[in-house]
Protein backbone atom coordinates (compact mmCIF):
# COMPACT_ATOMS: atom_id res chain seq x y z
CA UNK A 1 0.00 0.00 0.00
CA UNK A 2 1.16 3.55 -0.58
CA UNK A 3 2.49 4.95 3.00
CA UNK A 4 -0.33 6.03 5.12
CA UNK A 5 0.75 9.74 5.77
CA UNK A 6 1.18 10.34 1.95
CA UNK A 7 -2.39 10.01 1.29
CA UNK A 8 -3.32 13.65 2.35
CA UNK A 9 -1.52 14.85 -0.42
CA UNK A 10 -5.01 13.88 -2.17
CA UNK A 11 -7.16 15.61 -0.65
CA UNK A 12 -4.85 18.55 -0.46
CA UNK A 13 -6.40 20.42 -3.65
CA UNK A 14 -9.96 19.70 -1.92
CA UNK A 15 -9.15 22.63 1.18
CA UNK A 16 -9.80 25.54 0.38
CA UNK A 17 -10.34 28.64 3.03
CA UNK A 18 -14.20 28.78 2.63
CA UNK A 19 -14.65 25.40 3.55
CA UNK A 20 -15.71 24.92 7.07
CA UNK A 21 -12.69 23.84 9.23
CA UNK A 22 -14.28 20.56 10.35
CA UNK A 23 -15.08 19.21 6.50
CA UNK A 24 -11.32 19.94 6.05
CA UNK A 25 -10.20 18.09 9.06
CA UNK A 26 -12.67 15.27 8.23
CA UNK A 27 -11.20 15.02 4.57
CA UNK A 28 -7.14 14.38 5.82
CA UNK A 29 -8.68 11.77 8.85
CA UNK A 30 -10.65 9.98 6.06
CA UNK A 31 -7.78 9.91 3.69
CA UNK A 32 -5.93 7.75 6.26
CA UNK A 33 -8.87 6.26 8.08
CA UNK A 34 -8.89 2.52 5.96
CA UNK A 35 -5.09 2.18 6.91
CA UNK A 36 -6.43 2.13 10.45
CA UNK A 37 -7.70 -1.80 9.32
CA UNK A 38 -4.21 -2.33 9.81
CA UNK A 39 -2.69 -0.38 13.09
CA UNK A 40 -5.78 -1.33 14.96
CA UNK A 41 -4.61 -4.86 14.63
CA UNK A 42 -0.76 -4.24 14.84
CA UNK A 43 -0.15 -6.26 11.45
CA UNK A 44 -1.49 -6.14 7.34
CA UNK A 45 -4.97 -7.87 7.65
CA UNK A 46 -8.08 -6.87 5.90
CA UNK A 47 -11.18 -6.83 7.67
CA UNK A 48 -12.99 -4.97 4.23
CA UNK A 49 -11.97 -1.46 4.85
CA UNK A 50 -10.53 -0.83 1.16
CA UNK A 51 -13.67 -1.36 -0.03
CA UNK A 52 -16.87 0.74 -0.77
CA UNK A 53 -19.09 -1.31 2.27
CA UNK A 54 -16.11 -0.99 4.12
CA UNK A 55 -16.30 3.46 3.34
CA UNK A 56 -18.89 3.35 5.30
CA UNK A 57 -19.15 0.38 7.87
CA UNK A 58 -15.48 0.92 8.37
CA UNK A 59 -14.17 3.87 7.36
CA UNK A 60 -16.79 6.37 8.82
CA UNK A 61 -16.66 5.35 11.88
CA UNK A 62 -13.12 5.10 12.50
CA UNK A 63 -12.94 8.92 11.20
CA UNK A 64 -15.48 9.72 13.58
CA UNK A 65 -13.64 8.26 16.85
CA UNK A 66 -10.44 9.80 15.37
CA UNK A 67 -12.11 13.18 15.49
CA UNK A 68 -13.22 12.74 18.84
CA UNK A 69 -9.62 12.09 19.79
CA UNK A 70 -8.19 14.83 18.08
CA UNK A 71 -10.96 17.18 18.87
CA UNK A 72 -11.29 16.32 23.06
CA UNK A 73 -7.56 14.30 23.94
CA UNK A 74 -4.62 14.73 20.84
CA UNK A 75 -5.33 18.35 19.32
CA UNK A 76 -4.01 20.67 22.70
CA UNK A 77 -0.95 18.41 24.36
CA UNK A 78 0.31 17.42 20.94
CA UNK A 79 0.40 20.80 19.62
CA UNK A 80 1.62 22.55 22.17
CA UNK A 81 4.66 19.98 22.01
CA UNK A 82 5.60 20.03 18.56
CA UNK A 83 8.71 21.86 17.67
CA UNK A 84 8.24 25.69 16.71
CA UNK A 85 8.54 25.37 13.00
CA UNK A 86 5.17 23.21 13.27
CA UNK A 87 3.76 24.86 16.13
CA UNK A 88 3.46 27.65 14.17
CA UNK A 89 2.02 26.29 11.81
CA UNK A 90 -1.18 24.13 13.57
CA UNK A 91 -1.45 25.85 16.69
CA UNK A 92 -4.44 27.67 14.71
CA UNK A 93 -6.07 24.15 14.80
CA UNK A 94 -6.05 23.42 18.24
CA UNK A 95 -8.74 23.80 20.65
CA UNK A 96 -11.83 23.98 17.73
CA UNK A 97 -14.48 21.92 19.46
CA UNK A 98 -17.61 20.50 17.13
CA UNK A 99 -20.78 20.80 17.34
CA UNK A 100 -23.76 19.17 15.27
CA UNK A 101 -23.92 20.73 12.26
CA UNK A 102 -19.60 20.24 12.57
CA UNK A 103 -19.78 16.81 13.22
CA UNK A 104 -22.06 16.82 9.79
CA UNK A 105 -19.51 18.50 7.90
CA UNK A 106 -16.81 16.17 9.11
CA UNK A 107 -18.59 13.25 8.64
CA UNK A 108 -19.05 14.10 4.86
CA UNK A 109 -15.55 15.52 4.58
CA UNK A 110 -14.03 12.35 6.17
CA UNK A 111 -16.42 9.71 3.13
CA UNK A 112 -14.66 12.33 0.43
CA UNK A 113 -11.19 12.01 1.92
CA UNK A 114 -11.68 7.81 2.34
CA UNK A 115 -12.81 7.92 -1.45
CA UNK A 116 -9.66 9.30 -2.20
CA UNK A 117 -8.01 6.76 -0.41
CA UNK A 118 -9.33 3.86 -2.24
CA UNK A 119 -9.07 5.35 -5.58
CA UNK A 120 -5.34 5.52 -5.02
CA UNK A 121 -5.33 1.91 -3.79
CA UNK A 122 -7.38 0.74 -6.71
CA UNK A 123 -4.29 1.22 -9.13
CA UNK A 124 -1.76 0.88 -6.69
CA UNK A 125 -2.65 -1.98 -4.91
CA UNK A 126 -2.52 -5.96 -5.31
CA UNK A 127 -6.37 -6.91 -6.10
CA UNK A 128 -6.87 -3.24 -6.66
CA UNK A 129 -9.89 -2.67 -9.13
CA UNK A 130 -8.27 -0.87 -11.52
CA UNK A 131 -4.72 -3.01 -11.25
CA UNK A 132 -7.66 -5.66 -12.46
CA UNK A 133 -9.20 -3.83 -15.29
CA UNK A 134 -6.10 -2.76 -17.18
CA UNK A 135 -3.55 -5.11 -17.67
CA UNK A 136 -0.74 -2.93 -18.47
CA UNK A 137 -0.48 -1.99 -14.82
CA UNK A 138 0.15 -5.82 -13.88
CA UNK A 139 2.78 -5.99 -16.54
CA UNK A 140 6.98 -6.22 -14.97
CA UNK A 141 9.18 -3.39 -15.90
CA UNK A 142 11.77 -4.06 -18.01
CA UNK A 143 11.57 -7.68 -17.59
CA UNK A 144 12.62 -7.30 -13.69
CA UNK A 145 9.92 -9.04 -11.20
CA UNK A 146 7.91 -5.58 -9.99
CA UNK A 147 5.00 -5.04 -11.57
CA UNK A 148 4.19 -1.28 -12.94
CA UNK A 149 1.32 -1.14 -10.29
CA UNK A 150 3.77 -1.72 -7.45
CA UNK A 151 6.09 0.87 -9.12
CA UNK A 152 3.53 3.35 -8.81
CA UNK A 153 2.70 2.98 -5.66
CA UNK A 154 5.99 3.29 -4.54
CA UNK A 155 6.44 6.54 -6.76
CA UNK A 156 3.11 7.95 -5.56
CA UNK A 157 4.18 7.47 -2.16
CA UNK A 158 7.57 9.60 -2.26
CA UNK A 159 5.64 12.49 -4.30
CA UNK A 160 2.60 11.90 -2.11
CA UNK A 161 5.02 12.80 0.86
CA UNK A 162 7.07 15.54 -0.85
CA UNK A 163 3.63 16.86 -1.83
CA UNK A 164 2.22 16.58 2.62
CA UNK A 165 5.88 18.17 2.93
CA UNK A 166 5.77 21.34 0.73
CA UNK A 167 1.73 22.09 2.02
CA UNK A 168 2.62 22.16 5.88
CA UNK A 169 5.74 24.22 5.09
CA UNK A 170 3.58 26.76 3.13
CA UNK A 171 1.14 26.79 6.08
CA UNK A 172 0.33 30.26 7.35
CA UNK A 173 2.43 30.66 10.77
CA UNK A 174 0.77 31.89 13.50
CA UNK A 175 2.14 34.08 16.55
CA UNK A 176 3.11 31.53 19.20
CA UNK A 177 4.78 32.20 22.29
CA UNK A 178 8.58 31.78 22.05
CA UNK A 179 10.98 30.65 25.12
CA UNK A 180 14.66 30.19 25.39
CA UNK A 181 13.83 26.54 26.41
CA UNK A 182 11.09 24.40 25.03
CA UNK A 183 8.22 24.18 27.64
CA UNK A 184 8.64 21.78 30.40
CA UNK A 185 5.90 19.46 29.20
CA UNK A 186 7.39 18.97 25.51
CA UNK A 187 10.58 18.06 27.25
CA UNK A 188 9.44 14.85 28.59
CA UNK A 189 6.14 14.51 25.99
CA UNK A 190 8.41 13.17 23.43
CA UNK A 191 10.57 11.07 25.92
CA UNK A 192 7.09 9.29 27.06
CA UNK A 193 6.13 8.68 23.60
CA UNK A 194 9.07 7.02 22.94
CA UNK A 195 9.59 4.46 25.78
CA UNK A 196 5.95 3.97 25.28
CA UNK A 197 6.12 3.26 21.70
CA UNK A 198 9.28 0.86 22.23
CA UNK A 199 7.30 -0.57 25.53
CA UNK A 200 4.31 -1.46 23.10
CA UNK A 201 6.32 -2.59 20.13
CA UNK A 202 8.62 -4.90 21.98
CA UNK A 203 5.25 -6.23 24.05
CA UNK A 204 3.32 -7.18 20.78
CA UNK A 205 5.92 -8.47 18.64
CA UNK A 206 6.99 -11.25 21.78
CA UNK A 207 3.27 -12.13 21.18
CA UNK A 208 2.33 -10.81 17.64
CA UNK A 209 1.67 -13.36 14.82
CA UNK A 210 4.40 -12.04 12.92
CA UNK A 211 7.61 -12.98 13.48
CA UNK A 212 10.23 -9.75 13.03
CA UNK A 213 12.17 -10.72 9.65
CA UNK A 214 12.85 -9.05 6.36
CA UNK A 215 9.93 -11.21 4.84
CA UNK A 216 7.26 -9.30 7.28
CA UNK A 217 8.48 -5.48 6.31
CA UNK A 218 4.44 -4.74 5.88
CA UNK A 219 4.07 -6.29 9.16
CA UNK A 220 7.00 -4.28 11.02
CA UNK A 221 6.17 -0.85 9.63
CA UNK A 222 2.23 -1.20 10.52
CA UNK A 223 3.32 -2.11 13.90
CA UNK A 224 5.80 0.56 14.35
CA UNK A 225 3.36 3.11 13.26
CA UNK A 226 0.37 1.12 15.51
CA UNK A 227 2.86 1.46 18.42
CA UNK A 228 3.85 5.31 18.04
CA UNK A 229 0.11 6.35 17.60
CA UNK A 230 -1.48 4.26 20.73
CA UNK A 231 2.34 5.73 22.69
CA UNK A 232 0.74 9.44 21.48
CA UNK A 233 -2.57 8.93 22.55
CA UNK A 234 -1.58 7.56 25.83
CA UNK A 235 1.10 10.37 26.23
CA UNK A 236 -2.03 13.33 25.28
CA UNK A 237 -4.05 11.73 28.24
CA UNK A 238 -0.98 11.58 30.44
CA UNK A 239 -0.50 14.88 29.55
CA UNK A 240 -3.95 16.43 30.11
CA UNK A 241 -4.10 14.62 33.54
CA UNK A 242 -0.84 16.35 34.89
CA UNK A 243 -1.77 19.22 33.31
CA UNK A 244 -5.31 19.18 35.47
CA UNK A 245 -4.03 18.44 38.52
CA UNK A 246 -0.86 21.52 38.14
CA UNK A 247 1.65 18.73 38.49
CA UNK A 248 3.33 20.14 34.73
CA UNK A 249 3.72 23.26 33.58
Amino acid sequence: MPFTLAHPAAVLPLLHKRWPFHFSLGLIIGSVAPDFEYFLQFRMASVGAHTLTGLFAFCLPISLLLGVAWYYIVSTPLTISLPLFLRKRFCIHSGRKPGLTEWLYFAVGSLVGGATHLLWDSATHTGGYFVNQWPLLQQSIYGNQLPLFKALQHISTIIGLAVVAFAIKNMPEQPVEEKPSRPPVATWFWLIVLLLSTFIFTSVSMVGPASLSMKNLGHIAVRTISSILLALLLACVLTMALKKSGRVS
